[in-house]
C-alpha cells in the first residue's frame, strides 16, 4: 500500500495540484494506495478525488483548533494503518514537529518513507529548535526526492544526508492535446499565473518593469490571475499608477477550468520569483499550451529552460531593470517572429510530460512491478 501523506493542504495551489495528478493516474494502476491529508481550508481537489472513489483520510480544519495537534493525530492514524512492506509518501516534506515520529514509527512497522521536498533545502526554513530532530529523520528518510536537479546538493550541505537524491518532476495533468497558435501583435501580452505573494513571486517590481517599459513607448500588457496576500496591494499600486491601463488583476482562477481562456492570448508568461522550489505548474502547464517565459533563474526553473532557449529565457537578477530588460529582448524576438508554441511544447514532451515523470516517481520507490502488491 501506498500512503499518500500531507501534513498541509490549503485551498488551491502548487502541492494540491500535485496531489490531484498523482492520484488521479494512479487510480488507473494495479498499484494499491490511499491519501490522508490535513487541512488548513477547504481543499477542492480533496473533494474531487473523493468524488472519483479514491479512498481518503482528511482532517478538516475546525475553527479554533490547534493545528499542531491535528498533524499530529494524523500522523499517529497512519502509523496505526501500516503494515510491513508500506510505503508513505510525502508529497511535501512534512513539518518538522512530526517528521522524526513519522520516520521511527514506519520503521518500527516495517514500512518506509519517502518524502519530495516542496522547496530546495537553502530556501526551507526549519526552526532551529527542531532542527536535529528533523535532521536526523531526514538522514532515516528511505527515498529523498528533490524537484530540481538544483535543490540536490543541498540534502548533504544542510541536512547532512548522505543517500542517493532523486530528481523527480512534479506529475502534471495534460490540460492541452496541442500547443496554442500564437495571437497576433503588438500589443505583447505577458501574463503571471499564481499566489500573489511578493515575498517570494517579487511581483512588485514585475510591476514596475512593466510600467516603466510601457511609459516608454513599448507596446506590452501584464495580466495578473490569482489570489493572494497581496491581492488588494497590487491592485491599489495599479489604480494609483497605471494610468494606461498596462496592468491588469484578475484574481483567483482555477486551473482546472480556467487556463485556456488564459493562455490563449498570452504571448510570454513571466515569473520572477525570488525562490522556488521544482518546476513550477504554471510554467509546466504555459510549456503543454506552447507558452514562451521569461522566468528568475531559481530552484528548479532552470531545469526547464537552462537548455532550451527556445522555450524560455533565464534572468539572474530579480531588480524591476533586469526584468524591464528582459520584457524588452522577449519583445524584439516577438517583432521577429523567433518565438514559437512548438518550441515549449517539445521540450514539455521530451522531458516534463506525466508519463515521464511518472516513471522517475515508481523507480524512486522501487515500484516497477506491481506484483509485490
Amino acid at each position: 500500500m501506498i500512503w499518500i501523506f500531507s501534513d498541509y493542504l490549503a485551498a488551491n495551489g502548487g502541492i494540491e495540484t500535485y496531489l490531484h495528478a498523482l492520484a488521479t493516474h494512479l487510480q488507473g494502476e494495479e498499484i494499491p494506495f490511499r491519501v490522508a491529508v490535513c487541512e488548513m481550508a477547504p481543499c477542492p481537489v480533496v473533494d474531487e478525488i473523493e468524488r472519483a472513489g479514491i479512498p481518503v483520510y482528511r482532517q478538516r480544519r475546525v475553527p479554533g483548533d490547534r493545528w499542531s495537534m491535528r498533524q499530529r493525530f494524523l500522523c499517529h492514524w497512519v502509523l496505526r494503518h501500516l503494515r510491513a512492506g508500506d510505503w508513505v509518501y510525502c508529497i511535501r516534506q512534512p513539518r518538522e514537529e512530526i517528521y522524526e515520529t513519522l520516520v521511527d514509527g514506519a520503521r518500527r512497522r516495517g514500512a518506509r518513507v519517502a518524502a519530495s521536498w516542496m522547496f530546495t533545502p537553502d530556501a526551507l526554513k526549519v526552526s532551529p529548535r527542531l532542527a536535529a530532530s528533523f535532521n536526523r529523520a531526514v538522514a532515516k528518510t528511505d527515498a529523498v526526492i528533490s524537484v530540481s536537479r538544483a535543490g540536490v546538493p543541498g540534502y548533504r550541505e544542510v541536512y547532512g544526508y548522505e543517500g542517493k537524491v532523486h530528481v523527480v518532476p512534479y506529475h502534471n495533468l495534460l490540460h492541452f492535446a496541442e500547443p496554442l497558435p500564437l495571437p497576433a501583435g503588438p500589443p505583447w501580452r505577458f501574463g503571471f499565473l499564481g499566489r500573489l505573494d511578493d515575498s517570494q513571486k517579487n511581483l512588485f517590481a514585475l510591476v514596475e518593469a512593466f510600467l516603466s517599459i510601457a511609459a516608454d513607448g513599448v507596446p506590452v500588457t501584464l495580466d495578473l490571475f490569482g489570489g493572494g496576500p497581496d491581492l488588494r496591494a497590487l491592485e491599489a499600486l495599479t489604480e494609483s499608477r497605471d494610468e494606461a491601463e498596462v496592468i491588469r488583476i484578475h484574481g483567483p482562477y482555477d486551473h482546472r477550468r480556467d487556463l485556456s481562456r488564459i493562455l490563449q492570448p498570452l504571448h510570454c508568461v513571466v515569473y520572477t520569483s525570488y525562490f522556488e522550489g521544482g518546476p513550477c505548474f504554471s510554467l509546466l502547464e504555459a510549456m503543454q499550451a506552447g507558452r514562451y517565459v521569461l522566468a528568475s533563474a531559481v530552484g528548479g526553473i532552470p531545469d526547464l529552460y537552462a537548455d532550451h532557449p527556445e522555450a524560455g529565457m533565464l534572468l539572474d537578477s530579480k531588480d524591476a531593470a533586469a526584468i524591464a530588460g528582459g520584457i524588452r529582448a522577449v519583445v524584439r524576438k516577438l517583432e521577429l517572429g523567433e518565438v514559437r508554441p512548438e518550441g515549449p511544447r517539445a521540450v514539455y514532451d521530451e522531458g516534463f510530460n506525466l508519463e515521464r515523470a511518472h516513471l522517475s516517481w515508481k523507480h524512486a520507490l522501487a515500484l516497477e512491478d506491481p506484483k509485490r502488491f
